[in-house]
């Protein structure tokens, strides 16, 4: 697809410590006769340090980003966090609130939405898709995509396990850490930038909880590769013949995974195209002192590009995106004048103080939806365990799925986008998007290698329960470029004890909305999230883990919560009304948030809203 998104300032950030592989492998507890380095072209990555998290890279890279920018935390309209990681301490899973959340917090961007999105390794290019798209329509003018990953985690988890040569674990001791952060504005960087899903594929990697203590992922690396270099290897020939990306870039640089997966995909694009597309010159492999980064490995490499002084404004570079899930993607991007003001090297300073929230209430995002470009709910279902057949997030979210699609008013309609809006996650899943384990579940097709697929995409939207209404918003816009419906999923799975009590009151279901075009201007009308900074410490959920067995969800709520949710929620309503130029007796069905009875009418309810941590509340009228 066509893209109209430019990067306005870029900021990376490399932990100082630096860990060769051969002291990775000398690491593990059983003796590993393993030539990790030749097979793989690592010879080190960086680590983070003791007090480094997920949250600490992702926050330097902000700081850098910013630092770099002519723009100030005011002219921010949006923030999404897309690391894979969310280890925010040495023995704790963040859940609540998100990466985002407390970023904005952080920076004092008191006026941007703000949520997380995941969707493995390519989670920074979803995010720039997403952007692009909520800027073509004007519900945003900038915004930051950020990452923090701390993975390497999972090498330790991996050095006390591994069993051997073909354990599907090993892929863990490739990982590096780092940081980047992207400020995107309207402009002509991106030409062309299309990511689709494969759920065929979904469990050939996958990364969660281990069974003893700590995270681990599992990964088939050959028939991973195989299968993601097949896909950009036909997503290429064809979007090159049709003239939509050059087959004579400046730079080609693929997912940085191990160098034999890049030269293989070499070899294949070249066999494909009957020539040297792909070139030692031209071809990107920067593994020897990184390793594999995740969703930051495109931009760390752009980054040293940068301060190598390889890269000049106008020079074309192609992005190749492989992910598990599996995702693939092609992205063009002309280089601009933010090559002059990335910032890699300055010293890293904590934030500033934020700007301290205005008492006007206008401390939120907003955005009205022409009725042109309405989106509405076609058919909606609700799923609950009735047997081990709809047990778990996934059978949950599946069922939910197929109720909604048989209610609609075209029963065979085939979605093209499908967003997973779930908080709580048995096992603690992170890799891959939730939303594309679904999408196997439910037996949907999206290889571009048969040629009568059409686009499928499938990615996770998380900011708890207003992550729903986010993913309505997001889910709605990006179908109108898009074949298809979109369906906004979302379940949860009540068997994760909290320190041994039962688990936080939530009853186990699955629900889904299915969202389609609306042929007369109804539908979603406006969104409206209010934030209350002020209380982003006062509920908190988190997996905690340590030697005594596999993670546990622990919650740490304030007293006073509780109290301050109605009040928090009127507060928004109002602010809602107002925008919309509406009062309370303009609705004819109100849906508070299902909190308890303090909720059942609270004054001035809109017609959607929700809560979450570090979120006062959210609505979205319907017409």
């Amino acid at each position: 697809m066509t893209a109209n998104t430019s990067v306005e300032s870029l900021g990376v950030y490399l932990p100082e410590r630096e860990v060769s592989t051969t002291e990775v492998v000398r690491g593990c507890r059983r003796r590993m006769l393993l030539p990790l380095e030749r097979l793989t072209g690592i010879r080190s990555r960086r680590m983070a340090g003791e007090t480094e998290f997920s949250m600490d890279l992702a926050r330097n890279a902000v700081t850098r980003c910013l630092a770099a920018s002519r723009y100030a935390a005011a002219d921010i309209d949006l923030i999404i966090a897309a690391n894979i990681s969310k280890q925010d301490s040495a023995l704790n899973y963040n859940v609540e609130p998100t990466t985002a959340v407390v970023l904005r917090r952080q920076f004092g961007l008191h006026h941007a939405l703000a949520f997380d999105l995941s969707n493995a390794c390519a989670g920074v290019f979803t995010a720039i898709m997403v952007v692009d798209e909520l800027i073509r329509r004007g519900d945003v003018r900038r915004a930051l995509v950020v990452s923090g990953e701390y993975i390497t985690h999972l090498t330790a988890t991996a050095q006390r396990e591994l069993d051997g040569l073909h354990d599907e674990r090993l892929a863990c001791l490739t990982l590096g850490d780092a940081g980047v952060c992207l400020l995107l504005e309207q402009g002509d960087g991106f030409d062309f930038i299309d990511i689709y899903t494969v759920p065929e594929h979904a469990e050939l990697c996958m990364a969660h909880s281990a069974e003893s203590h700590g995270a681990i992922m599992f990964t088939d690396s050959v028939t991973l590769a195989r299968a993601g270099i097949a896909e950009v290897v036909s997503q290429y020939t064809e979007v090159a013949a049709a003239g939509r990306v050059t087959t004579d870039p400046r730079y080609f640089i693929p997912h940085q995974t191990s160098s034999n997966s890049i030269k293989e995909a070499t070899r294949a694009t070249n066999r494909r195209l009957g020539r040297r597309v792909c070139r030692s010159d031209n071809t990107v492999d920067n593994l020897r002192h990184r390793g594999n980064t995740a969703t930051t490995s495109h931009w760390v490499a752009i980054g040293d590009l940068i301060d190598a002084s390889a890269v000049e404004p106008g020079d074309r570079v192609l992005f190749s995106i492989t992910a598990s899930g599996i995702t693939v993607g092609l992205a063009q991007y002309r280089v601009e004048e933010f090559a002059a003001r990335k910032n890699n090297g300055a010293p890293v300073a904590a934030p500033a103080a934020p700007p301290e929230c205005p008492d006007s209430g206008a401390r939120g995002y907003y955005c009205a939806v022409p009725p042109e470009e309405r989106v509405r709910i076609g058919s909606a279902a609700t799923c609950t365990p009735g047997s081990d057949a709809e047990r778990g997030n996934v059978k949950l979210a599946a069922a939910a799925i197929r109720r909604a699609l048989d209610a609609g008013a075209e029963p065979d309609a085939r979605p093209g986008l499908l967003v997973y809006s779930g908080v709580y996650r048995e096992a603690f899943i992170s890799e891959p998007a939730l939303a594309t384990i679904v999408a196997k579940e439910l037996g949907i097709k999206g290889s571009r290698i048969e040629q009568d697929r059409r686009r499928f995409l499938a990615f996770d939207v998380m900011n708890g329960p207003p992550g729903v209404l986010m993913a309505c918003q997001v889910a709605g816009r990006m179908l109108l470029s898009r074949d298809g419906v979109a369906v906004v999923a979302t379940s949860e799975f009540n068997e994760t004890p909290v320190d041994g009590q039962p688990p936080l009151g939530l009853t186990s279901a699955g629900s889904a909305l299915v969202l389609e075009r609306s042929p007369n201007r109804a539908g979603f009308r406006s969104f409206l999230v209010d934030t209350h900074p002020e209380y982003l410490d006062w509920y908190r959920s988190y997996a905690y883990t340590d030697e005594s067995g596999p993670p546990r969800l622990r919650v740490d709520q304030d007293e006073r919560w509780s109290e301050r949710l109605p009040e928090a929620l009127a507060a928004s309503v109002a602010e809602l009304l107002r925008r919309e130029r509406l009062s309370i007796d303009d609705f004819a069905v109100i849906f508070p948030p299902q909190l308890g009875p303090q909720f059942a009418a609270p004054p001035g309810a809109g017609a959607g809203g929700a809560r979450g941590g570090g979120v006062g509340a959210g609505g979205a009228p319907v017409d």
